[in-house]
């Protein structure tokens, strides 16, 4: 008895312990890939939170004790979860009542076969535009068999361009009213069969994208449908053979026929094209025929009242706008109790359901508001610059309260502006309002402009900006009289800091016509010897003047600059020059009185003498006299140091 109480209390405690982890398993578990695990862990599931859960691909699904059919967001990985003709949920079928997709599924590549089958309880799927059918290439009896939803199921947002197969796509949906397949491309697909069998509370159908080029079998398409009494097909449709439109019984207000409405309208259809159901599918040429088909009425109908259906919650506000049915006064009319979000319907006020009359009527559908809690709202204080200078305030509250938030008095700063709504209503995503403060001015440091040439040389006044740190600052370019701008070196607008700063505009200075300077070229007595030479330029350019050589003159001083600057003023530079004295030549025979040494010289003055276009230069007989100076002291010297030298010896 020991062991076994012993047993029993370790079984209880190992239960205990890895019961979560069991649970993570089922939950993460692929459906389709591992049904015994499912089987197995489901009761331990259902004994937990959840009637069930599971997973496909990367989307988790559970259902809650409401029936509510959870489906997350994610992507079923190409798979076709209903591939076998059943769903993963198709064991809790009984106990689904609704469907909620709560992010955007994904399955490219793969199929939406039977996902929701059979689900006969399910009175209404909330969204289902979160269903993304990009690549998918089938979504046969994706709603078959979902005997009890209700209303318009809006599939406008699929994306059926790879779709092959709809086969029983809305099978046996018996009390769904409509259907919004008007953005359905259809070109891909072959197979329609079934499509909308059974829909026998359908009222409208708008077929006008429909290409059926590829179809090759759409047996039962339109069979049941006996309340469907406006049909749009278009250019691309074609029935078939066996579509199965039902045929018209003719009444009190019906003819039995079908008409296209052509330029009139649905209640006064005038086009040409009538026919019985059976004449329909066999006479209809798109390109010729492609136009909205009604029931044919008998004359003179009379027109009813407007049925009018209003959406109220429970202090009688508008939660969604009315819908309004007219008609002929006897004929049958049904108003649809909406999904909508955020309400949980309470009660029908007047005939969800009759007859139109010859007065008009009001069908009340109530709510009441679900309390959902929504994404909080934090209030940020922030400086210019993005920094938190101030602690967040958090909001909490239910999605559709109204939530507030307040500006702060933060010491040094100075309120700018708010970003975001500083009131609002909770939604059910995050919110964030910002305050954003200036801080409190301090002076910044002197922005000085200065004007100045290329030289650096001031030319004009400073100019002085103020202002406070993060200010901005502009400095000007100046026009200045007899300078044109050059640069600015600094920057020429910006923000005051906590320095001075510095912009030098930096000038050259204008181009101005000087004074003339002229070299003149003159002899000792001021006589001009060769022609003057002018020099031009703009005051400030430099100037150079040259020395001449002249034939007969030497060159003995410049009076004035020879270089130099162009000025305002006229400038003369001269060049004075002493003329060269001319020695005559000696005559031929008379040698008696010049010395040994110059008789050579004697020579060279007749090989110079020879050619008669050059006489001797002043300047060369100097130095010729000055030679023979020197050499005959020389000689001099040298005699009397001999006579001493043989004085010495004889001694």
């Amino acid at each position: 008895m020991k062991k076994i109480t012993t047993a029993f209390a370790l079984g209880t405690i190992l239960i205990g312990t890895f019961f979560p982890t069991i649970r993570i398993i089922a939950e993460t578990t692929d459906v389709s890939n591992s049904s015994p695990v499912t089987e197995l862990l489901n009761p331990l599931v259902k004994d937990a939170t959840d009637i069930g859960a599971g997973n496909i691909g990367t989307s988790s699904w559970n259902i809650d004790t409401n029936g509510v059919l959870h489906i997350g967001a994610g992507d079923f990985g190409g798979r076709s979860p209903g591939g076998s003709g059943l769903s993963p949920w198709n064991s809790y079928k009984d106990d689904i009542t609704s469907i909620v997709l709560e992010g955007k599924v994904t399955n490219s590549g793969g199929k939406y076969n039977n996902l929701f089958s059979d689900l006969s309880n399910v009175t209404n799927i909330t969204g289902i535009e979160f269903l993304d059918t990009t690549g998918v290439t089938s979504i046969r009896g994706l709603f078959a068999g979902m005997s009890n939803l209700q209303g318009t199921l809006d599939l406008s947002a699929f994306d059926t361009s790879n779709v092959t197969d709809m086969n029983g796509l809305f099978l046996s949906d018996s009390l769904l009213s409509g259907v919004n397949v008007s953005s359905f491309d259809t070109s891909n697909v072959i197979d329609m069969g079934g499509m909308f069998s059974g829909m026998s509370s359908l009222q409208s159908l708008d077929l006008s994208s429909f290409d059926t080029s590829k179809i090759t079998g759409n047996i039962y398409f339109l069979s049941g449908t006996s309340k469907l009494s406006q049909l749009t097909v278009g250019l691309k449709f074609d029935f078939g053979d066996s579509a199965m439109l039902p045929e018209i019984s003719p009444n009190a207000t019906y003819t039995g026929n079908w008409q296209n409405i052509g330029s009139g309208s649905l209640d006064v259809p005038s086009g040409s094209n009538i026919w019985t159901s059976s004449l329909f599918m066999s006479n209809y040429k798109g390109m010729t025929d492609a136009d909205t088909y009604v029931w044919q009425q008998k004359n003179n109908p009379i027109a009813g009242g407007d049925v009018t259906a209003k959406y109220v919650d429970t202090d009688g506000n508008k939660i969604s706008d009315d819908a309004v049915k007219s008609g002929n006064v006897g004929d049958a009319y049904t108003t649809e109790q909406k999904t909508i979000d955020g309400y949980t319907f309470k009660e029908v006020q007047g005939s969800a359901t009759g007859t139109f009359t010859d007065q008009v009527q009001t069908v009340t559908y109530v709510y009441t508001k679900d309390p959902i809690a929504g994404g909080d709202v934090t209030a940020k204080y922030v400086d210019t610059d993005g920094n938190k200078i101030s602690d967040d305030v958090v909001k909490s509250g239910n999605v559709g309260d109204a939530y507030t938030t307040e500006q702060k008095t933060i010491d040094g700063y100075i309120f700018k502006e708010v970003q975001g709504s500083a009131t609002g209503t909770f939604t059910d995503q995050v919110q964030t309002v910002t305050y954003v403060y200036t801080k409190d001015p301090i002076a910044g440091g002197d922005v000085t402009a200065k004007y100045v040439d290329t030289d650096g040389n001031k030319i004009s006044d400073d100019v002085v900006k103020s202002g406070n740190i993060g200010d901005a600052y502009t400095t000007e370019q100046k026009t200045i009289d007899g300078y044109t701008f050059k640069e600015v070196q600094g920057s020429a607008t910006g923000t005051f800091t906590d320095q001075v700063q510095t912009v030098t505009y930096v000038y050259t200075k204008d181009p101005i016509a000087g004074g003339d300077v002229t070299a003149k070229y003159v002899d000792t007595d001021g006589n001009k010897i060769s022609d003057d030479v002018v020099k031009s330029g703009n005051v400030g350019d430099a100037y150079t003047t040259e020395q001449k050589t002249i034939d007969g003159y030497t060159f003995k001083e410049v009076q004035g600059s020879a270089t130099g600057t162009f000025t305002d003023q006229v400038q003369t530079v001269t060049y004075v020059y002493m003329k060269n004295n001319v020695t005559p030549s000696p005559k031929p025979d008379d040698h008696s009185d010049t010395p040994e040494s110059s008789k050579g010289n004697g020579n060279k003055n007749d090989s110079t003498s020879e050619n008669k276009s050059t006489l001797p230069q002043t300047g060369d007989n100097d130095g010729l006299s000055m030679i023979e100076m020197i050499s005959g002291l020389f000689l001099v010297f040298g005699t009397i140091v001999m006579i001493l030298f043989k004085r010495k010896r004889q001694d």
